[in-house]
């Protein structure tokens, strides 16, 4: 890598003459001497918007029963834009259809993004002045989202950005300092986790027989469009017979479902998937739930029952992670944390009902979360898919009302 700390205005020459020749963003890295990661920083950052001709059409439009006038304050409103700026390098130079284009377009412009990265670095070094007024207008923004709603920080500030003016990280620092009303005490804590121990499987080998985690490896790069699950239980309390869950996480859009079984049998388990199927039809089951991933609990050996091996055509392809190994499905196990906001561990789930789980399932859906580029997984979600999970009854809430505790329960 070259000394320059920053990108200079003759990197972005450079940058921007590559990119309409289509090279690939490792090969603009090589040539200015660059990270990959600075490169894609540099273009999201630093690239301008232009407006299309279409105005603010929602990509959702053609699905919609609403008709073709969009109301922006839909849950579901989503711009139009061009499939293209989904991958990289994210702008609409070097596009053959640029100058007939209507979309909205991205455009990445030497000198606008030397501007841009100039103003940047001297925000971020400059002192900011936030008088008593600056500070109880950002206090009137967070305090209801964070303290009431029990909102993540980053979930306000991907919604709220341009009305603070401030980073994240500047939020952050602002709170640790004292200056908000909020502290730290109102944000969701940090979890630690535990040493994995070793386990040894109590599951049948004829069972695991070509559905062990490394044939699922192998299974999804060989259909490698195929749409995967995870899948598992989350209980309330270890003794007695009480309610336990059912949870299901598509790993492309981090969309999770939440079902009620009255028990963890391998019964229960099946017949929600078989409720699944008749609601949604058998092709658009087979579409949805493709290959699915588990653990070894005992509520998943009726492989039979499951997959429907009885039958002439397969319904889904179920494989099971190793003795102890949670962590390869570690997407869904990552968003059981998001239920246990809502239900501490450890309280029986006995007292609620379908749609107070269903209530839940909307709100967790519609965090935005940053790894997911500041979009929640409904908005991850594709057309087709999102048109079978509203089959099933979900609809996305509006950022600023998504509530984060147990009071959603009380509404």
């Amino acid at each position: 890598m070259n000394n320059h700390k920053h990108i200079t205005t003759d990197d972005r020459i450079v940058i921007k003459s590559m990119i309409l020749k289509k090279k690939s963003l490792r090969q603009i890295a090589l040539a200015i001497n660059k990270n990959v990661t600075s490169i894609s920083r540099e273009i999201k950052r630093n690239r301008t918007f232009h407006q299309g001709h279409l105005g603010d059409k929602c990509k959702y439009v053609k699905l919609c029963r609403k008709g073709p006038g969009c109301d922006r304050n839909c849950s579901n409103y989503e711009k139009d834009s061009c499939i293209k700026l989904i991958s990289a390098p994210w702008v609409c130079d070097g596009c053959e259809n640029l100058k007939y284009c209507k979309k909205h377009k991205y455009r990445y412009l030497t000198a606008n993004a030397d501007s841009y990265a100039s103003k940047r670095l001297i925000n971020s070094r400059r002192k900011l002045q936030c008088d008593c007024y600056e500070i109880t207008r950002i206090n009137k923004i967070l305090t209801p989202l964070i303290r009431d709603k029990h909102q993540s920080l980053s979930h306000v500030y991907a919604t709220h950005c341009d009305e603070l003016g401030l980073s994240l990280s500047t939020l952050y620092r602002y709170i640790d300092k004292g200056i908000l009303e909020i502290n730290n005490s109102d944000l969701p804590a940090r979890v630690r986790y535990k040493k994995h121990k070793k386990y040894t499987s109590s599951f049948g080998y004829k069972v695991r027989i070509g559905r062990t985690y490394t044939d699922f490896k192998a299974y999804c790069k060989k259909h490698n469009n195929a749409n995967v699950f995870e899948f598992d239980t989350v209980i309330s309390h270890s003794e007695g017979n009480h309610k336990v869950f059912l949870t299901i996480l598509f790993r492309k859009s981090t969309f999770m479902l939440v079902f009620l079984l009255n028990e963890k049998t391998t019964r229960a388990v099946v017949d929600k998937f078989d409720e699944l199927e008749r609601r949604l039809e058998t092709v658009n089951f087979a579409n949805l739930f493709r290959i699915g991933l588990t653990d070894n609990g005992g509520e998943f050996k009726d492989v039979n029952g499951l997959e429907c091996l009885d039958r002439k055509y397969k319904r889904m392809n179920v494989f099971y992670c190793d003795a102890g190994a949670s962590y390869q499905k570690g997407a869904i196990e990552k968003n059981h944390e998001y239920i246990r906001k809502y239900i501490p561990k450890g309280k029986s789930f006995d007292h609620l009902t379908d749609e107070d789980i269903k209530k839940m399932v909307n709100h967790i859906n519609s965090i935005i979360r940053p790894r997911l580029s500041n979009k929640s997984p409904f908005q991850m979600l594709s057309k087709k898919e999102l048109k079978l999970i509203q089959l099933l009854g979900y609809k996305a809430v509006k950022p600023d009302d998504v509530i984060v505790d147990s009071s959603l329960f009380n509404q």
